[in-house]
């Protein structure tokens, strides 16, 4: 009875509960929750961040009703470290409000990430009674914002690439109150503010080490250094095209009348008169005047005459030889380092160029650079210019700079061509995706939507401007700022009150501004793929013996070219992909043939094992077969479902992927073999693939035969075992990630400070004596060793396996020997033969991860210092498993160390040698995290393995279906070690050493 009455009770209060509920969800609704990844952040010095943050807060405080909520979404570290918020949008957890840049636009547009903007800036127009400004951006800055008719971002602010010439470094080198004009003044300036203590003969104590000019081409930022100079040089980096009749016609940017948008554009009178005049050119072509961004064919052009200057002219700043005399400075020419005399023309000196203290006086370059002046052994350096970024408040947006120390100038150009300014900003938009959610503040989609337009309305409006124009007043840095934002405030006195020549350049950046490239796919290409030839000729010193480079800058770049629009922001021409599509069908039928090769041997190695193990593991013992076999199914059902579930259904999505021009929120379309194609035909995959060869072999060499026989000589040590295991093993306790930076940031350190570099060095300081001793003892040692090794060879009595190994032992001591040799003789001739054995030690600076010739074997090492320890325990366990009486007969024959390694070893060793070897071959194939943190596929895109390739496609370039077109090709080519696996797994028996003790000994296979 009471069991009923509480039922009863519990049934009358439910109306009591649901209007509770909805009276809660009444007041749930009357706030929205806002979800921003980028908030202003407080308590910071700089004026633009204060001043945001001081607008943030504003809005903040007049809309009540809207909360906050700061996301912390996942972070990438190094060239991809713009791509989070793709994976955020993937997986439905990203903010309400986008903030891209510039080169992200397209991307995001594409994809269908951003939401027009037409119906709030309608609802604008019509409320305010006037048209939309912004921030009062110039025609440039929007360009990037529009398609098809539609707006889908904002500017929330740009800032124009300039120079900051360092006052006192002018002043003190006779250049007060000037800047340069164009690209020989800036060498020429730079080249006079250089100025390096070692390399002057009467510098005085205390003398500061000093750069011409800062331009990190080393770095990640040297792509925009680039770019600048290319439009500074008259060229164009990428250039619009529309297809007609089967060819490209170079077309202007898309004629928006912005005013029907309800937008204002800052330099309204230039705009309109220009897309008057590209009307009529656009109609002379026949072509239609209004076209969309997605109907535009971007080409990347850096590889025409105007745009080579520009890599040119960085040779010359990182790599011109030069030298002071009598406070004067010349280039030491091609012909003066051939003739090895240089001759000052002011003076008539000259300076023989065969003497050690000459070369030492010899400038390489004006640049601040790892590739050019590596090893400084300095703690200060100082610039005389900075090529950056400005800031809202027009100051670096990079850089902690004293705007009392440092001069705005107007970033030089090549001389005759006008002045260019590559504008760079970020944009906001709104969040396609939001969708409704069953939590408070988040149940109405338009709530949501309105109020990011409320955002981004106030914090690009005039109440948000007026407020950092008053912010930079009280900050005293009114005379840095954009004169526009202060206009807009109300603040014509302030402006009035700048200096002329700032309002001037502020003049020549609404005028002659241009974007950075806004392409799909740009981002990488301007981190990555255009560091290509920068790197080629920052990694490739001038020979102060012939006068020679070793690298054309014409072919690098020209292959990068066509690397980018065939791949990245461009698609093969169609009588191109129909060339490629008889290979396509070979590589795809390959592929098939290779999975129903495997699939099938599978089957059979399945069945067979069955019928092998059939008595000893049970089958076939007991019970009814039919029932066994259900219960059997019931116990691996969960098994099978999870690996169907996280393995084969990823596998068929892939493959239908392959065959897709693949979007993650829908509209993808099959394209059939035309991403197989693009692969099989693209050159640099196969080079990529031929670099994964390159660090499997490096891998396999180091990283395979080092555990193995560090635990074969751990076996046969008499004391320390427990020591040396303790050691050996500590470094695998390390997370991997650690590590390679531990290896990255310290032991790489390319300075004289690194540790690797100063270990080398120290031997440099051995006097002649010491240094040949130790030279002989190593080249007797590896002598003798060669020499054992051919006697093993030639030795009748020796059987083909015991050859075999002394064939691959003697051939990795001659191959180290004789390119040691070779390179002594390659780099001095004869000569240098006589000094490698005859001289102290002589060590270099190496550059590590910057060396485009040994970075991939640097990459290498670190992984082998942390897991040798690790598999050298396993192999060392595998060893005490052998038979003391195996190795007990192999003495009583007469066999020495070598023999018991080949005949006895090796055998009770070889199961779990191949079953480790295959599975670090397939490894090593897919290993692509190591090369991502050290180098990212750098330098010059020598350590790009097609496990790299394959996630830049996929997750930079967003072009999945090319990605897994190329693995599936590297799954196919993998397919073989698998089979191989399998047939080894097939003829394997695994027993416990207690049982082979039983039986006698024995082989365990």
């Amino acid at each position: 009875m009471r069991t009923w009455l509480l039922t009863l009770l519990a049934v009358l209060m439910m109306p009591l509960f649901a209007a509770d509920t909805a009276a809660t969800n009444a007041e749930d609704e009357d706030f929205v929750e806002l979800r921003l990844r980028v908030i202003p952040y407080s308590g910071t010095s700089s004026p633009d961040w204060m001043s945001r943050r001081k607008a943030f807060d504003e809005f903040v405080r007049l809309n009540p009703k809207i909360h906050i909520k700061a996301l912390v979404p996942l972070r990438i570290e190094g060239t991809a470290s713009d791509e989070s918020e793709f994976l955020a949008m993937a997986g439905g957890v990203a903010p309400d409000v986008l903030y891209l840049t510039e080169r992200k636009a397209a991307d995001y547009r594409t994809q269908g990430f951003l939401l027009s903007l037409n119906s709030y800036l309608k609802e604008f127009e019509k409320s305010k009674r006037m048209r939309y400004k912004g921030i009062y951006s110039p025609s440039s800055a929007w360009e990037l914002c529009h398609s098809s008719g539609h707006i889908y971002m904002v500017p929330y602010y740009y800032a124009p690439m300039t120079i900051l010439c360092h006052t006192p470094t002018f002043a003190r080198n006779g250049l007060a109150g000037k800047s340069p004009k164009d690209w020989d003044e800036m060498y020429d300036f730079s080249r006079k503010m250089t100025f390096d203590p070692a390399k002057e003969p009467n510098a005085p104590p205390g003398t500061p080490l000093t750069y011409g000019i800062s331009m990190n081409h080393a770095s990640g930022s040297s792509g925009w250094n680039y770019v600048q100079f290319v439009l500074s040089a008259g060229g164009n980096v990428v250039t619009p095209y529309i297809e007609k009749n089967g060819k490209l016609v170079e077309v202007p940017p898309p004629p928006v009348d912005y005013r029907r948008l309800g937008i204002d554009v800052s330099d309204d009178a230039k705009f309109y008169s220009m897309i008057a005049s590209n009307r009529k050119y656009m109609e002379g072509l026949g072509m239609p005047a209004e076209y969309a961004m997605e109907d535009v064919k971007w080409r990347l052009e850096t590889e025409k005459p105007k745009a080579m200057r520009a890599l040119h002219f960085y040779r010359k700043m990182i790599q011109q030889p030069w030298m002071r005399n009598k406070g004067r400075e010349f280039d030491v020419t091609v012909e003066m380092i051939r003739a090895r005399k240089a001759v000052d023309p002011f003076s008539g000196d000259t300076f023989d160029l065969t003497k050690k203290e000459i070369i030492d006086r010899i400038y390489i370059g004006v640049v601040d650079s790892a590739a050019a002046m590596v090893g400084r052994n300095v703690k200060e350096k100082y610039f005389g210019m900075k090529a950056v970024f400005l800031s809202e408040a027009g100051t670096a947006s990079d850089l902690n700079t004293d705007p009392t120390e440092w001069t705005l100038a107007t970033f030089p150009s090549y001389p005759g061509e006008n002045y260019a300014f590559m504008l760079g900003g970020h944009y906001i938009g709104i969040n396609s995706t939001i969708a409704s959610e069953d939590v408070p503040g988040r149940r109405d989609k338009a709530k949501i939507m309105k109020a990011a337009w409320d955002y981004i309305e106030y914090m690009t409006g005039p109440e948000a401007q007026a407020i950092k124009a008053r912010m930079y007043i009280d900050l005293g840095v009114q005379e840095y700022v954009r004169p526009s934002i202060l206009r807009m405030a109300g603040f014509e006195d302030v402006v009035e009150r700048i200096p002329r020549e700032r309002v001037k350049f502020w003049d020549h950046v609404e005028n002659n501004a241009k974007m950075i490239p806004y392409c799909k796919g740009f981002t990488h290409v301007l981190t990555g793929d255009l560091k290509i030839p920068i790197d080629a000729v920052g990694n490739d010193p001038i020979d102060l013996v012939t006068g020679n480079f070793k690298k054309d800058p014409q072919a690098v770049m020209e292959e990068v070219v066509k690397r980018v629009n065939d791949t990245i922001i461009g698609d093969l021409p169609p009588h191109e992909i129909k060339r490629r599509s008889n290979l396509g069908w070979i590589i795809l039928a390959v592929i098939f043939a290779g999975i129903i090769a495997g699939g099938v041997m599978i089957i059979r190695a399945g069945i067979k094992m069955e019928a092998k193990f059939r008595d000893s593991e049970g089958f076939g013992v007991g019970g009814h077969p039919g029932r066994r076999r259900i219960y059997a199914w019931l116990f691996l059902l969960p098994a099978v479902a999870t690996i169907l579930i996280w393995a084969y259904y990823p596998l068929a999505r892939g493959l239908m992927m392959a065959f897709q021009d693949y979007k993650i929120l829908g509209s993808s379309k099959y394209v059939g073999l035309k991403n197989f194609i693009e692969i099989v035909g693209d050159i640099t995959f196969w080079r990529y693939l031929l670099q994964t060869f390159i660090y499997v072999g490096y891998s396999i060499g180091l990283g395979f035969l080092v555990p193995l026989g560090l635990a074969i000589l751990l076996s046969e040590i008499p004391k320390g075992k427990v020591f040396f295991r303790t050691l050996y093993y500590l470094p695998s306790l390390t997370t991997g990630i650690v590590t390679l930076f531990l290896w990255k940031g310290m032991l790489y350190d390319n300075t004289k400070q690194g540790l690797l570099n100063s270990f080398m060095l120290m031997f440099n300081d051995w006097p002649l004596a010491a240094a040949l001793t130790v030279k002989l003892l190593l080249f007797a040692g590896f002598g003798l060793l060669a020499v054992m090794c051919i006697i093993q060879i030639f030795n009748r009595r020796n059987e083909k396996m015991e050859r075999f190994f002394a064939i691959a032992i003697g051939g990795l001591i001659g191959g180290f020997l004789i390119f040691l040799l070779a390179n002594s003789v390659l780099r001095e001739g004869p000569v240098g033969l006589v000094r490698m054995f005859a001289s102290a030690f002589n060590f270099k600076v190496q550059k590590f991860l910057q060396d485009p010739d040994l970075a991939m074997l640097w990459i290498i090492v670190p992984a082998v210092w942390a897991h040798a320890g690790s598999g050298c325990l396993i192999y060392l366990a595998a060893l005490k498993g052998i038979p003391d009486g195996q190795y007990e007969a192999a003495d009583i024959d007469g066999a020495g160390f070598w023999k018991k390694i080949v005949h006895v070893t090796f055998p009770n060793l070889k199961a779990l040698i191949i079953i480790n070897f295959v599975g670090s071959v397939v490894g090593a194939f897919h290993a692509s995290q190591n090369i991502f943190v050290m180098t990212g596929g750098g330098p010059e895109d020598k350590t790009m393995t097609a496990g790299l390739f394959i996630w830049y496609n996929a997750f930079v370039y967003l072009d999945y279906g090319t990605a897994t077109a190329a693995a599936w090709i590297l799954g196919a080519l993998l397919i073989g070690f698998t089979l191989n696996q399998l047939r080894i797994m097939n003829k394997m028996q695994f027993r416990s050493t207690s049982v082979e003790e039983k039986a006698g000994g024995g082989s365990r296979t």
